[in-house]
């Protein structure tokens, strides 16, 4: 088992993200209902399992051997979805109802064809329930309401990230308010510096502004630092803990362009990973949390 990285710097208390009152930047919408249905069905659709069924229906998958004089329904065990006329619609259709081991003759274009049913297996939907939303795999869904809030929002998600990229900075905000660290001022001061390396200022700037956007950033490492305990805390609810073996693979980047793996860990140490990678992935997180949150001003 690979190292887990720590830091000296302590999370003592998670802010809870769903508490954060994001209501005055929440717009209110309204959805299609058929639209919210097509997208509820599509998710459930990625967790669906398939059974066998005792007789046809629309939508099963079909297995039959048919005989005919024509040759396009003289074929064994030929598969399709019923009713969806990738086959032959009309008998397709004219299969429907029937049970598993039917023999039967059904007209097709004027012509008879002989049909064995085989085999019927048929696609079914989990209910949008807590355990779904557990098995989903998505850290914004935690509930079945939260999949049903998915789904009814998925049709606004392209306006709702205009607004999300004002929402997730004030999400950000409320969780670190109402967290509670112990932080090292060691790595503080790293942080801090580590920002301002990475501050981008445009150099046709001048240099008033230029010195303005560098005091007000002087504490931002802070807030790096935050995110990162905030991360490496999520990545511990999922067994994921940072490790040793992450913090090489940062490495290979800067070895790959030409550092030894001394100079590297040299200028880039693990601080520097935990802040950037884990710091970084936790804001990315909280843009799709803030997307979700938002849709829940989306009624029907």
């Amino acid at each position: 088992m690979s190292e887990k990285l720590t830091l000296k710097s302590k999370l003592l208390r998670a802010g809870d993200p769903w508490s954060v009152d994001l209501s005055e930047l929440t717009p209110h919408l309204q959805a299609d209902e058929a639209r919210y249905r097509r997208d509820l069905e599509n998710f459930l659709r990625r967790f669906a399992v398939t059974e066998d069924a005792g007789k046809i229906g629309a939508h099963d998958t079909v297995t039959v051997t048919c005989r005919s004089e024509n040759p396009r329904f003289n074929r064994e065990h030929v598969s399709f979805r019923a009713g969806l006329g990738l086959f032959s619609k009309e008998l397709e259709n004219a299969l429907l109802g029937w049970p598993v081991g039917k023999t039967g003759e059904v007209t097709v274009k004027g012509q008879s064809v002989t049909v064995t049913v085989e085999a019927v297996r048929r696609e079914r939907l989990p209910e949008p329930d807590d355990a779904l939303a557990a098995r989903c795999g998505l850290a914004y869904i935690r509930t079945g309401a939260d999949i049903l809030t998915y789904c009814r929002g998925k049709q606004f998600e392209e306006e709702l990230e205009e607004a999300a990229d004002e929402a997730y900075p004030a999400l950000a905000g409320g969780i670190i308010n109402a967290s509670e660290f112990e932080l090292d001022a060691t790595e503080v001061a790293f942080a801090n510096a580590l920002t301002q390396k990475n501050l981008h200022i445009p150099e046709d700037l001048d240099e008033e502004t230029a010195r303005a956007i560098r005091e007000s950033m002087a504490n931002a490492g802070t807030f790096s630092l935050q995110c990162a305990l905030l991360g490496m805390a999520d990545l511990e609810r999922c067994g994921k803990a940072p490790a040793r073996e992450d913090y090489e693979t940062y490495l290979s980047r800067f070895t790959d362009r030409g550092q030894t793996p001394d100079e590297a860990r040299q200028a880039h140490p693990a601080l520097e990973y935990l802040l950037n990678e884990v710091g970084g992935n936790y804001m990315d997180g909280l843009e799709l949390l803030a997307l979700q949150r938002l849709k829940e001003g989306v009624t029907l």
